[in-house]
């Protein structure tokens, strides 16, 4: 089985050919990276690529910048650690 993150590709070509293009689509084929506190029937196209494996979307004509998978260390987001226990974690360097 593939991770999900290897897939992103294959994800957006198929979000880009459906017919309907909204958040409620876009969190349908990425379970990983959900857009929230947005109206399902919202509309959305996925524009090109941005840094930390980020893509820009077009939310109800707003550009935003989401990242389309978690970057987990030990199952926990990256961004929630401080800077200090990147450096080491249970002893070991990170």
């Amino acid at each position: 089985m593939k991770r999900q993150s290897f897939t992103i590709g294959d994800r957006i070509n198929e979000f880009d050919t459906l017919e309907v293009q909204t958040v409620g689509t876009f969190n349908n084929l990425f379970p990983d990276c959900p857009i929230k506190d947005v109206c399902p029937v919202t509309s959305l196209e996925i524009l090109g690529p941005a840094a930390d494996n980020s893509r820009v979307l077009l939310v109800d004509g707003i550009e935003k910048v989401h990242r389309m998978y978690e970057n987990l260390l030990y199952n926990v987001e990256r961004n929630g650690y401080n800077d200090d226990e990147l450096d080491e974690m249970f002893g070991y360097p990170v």
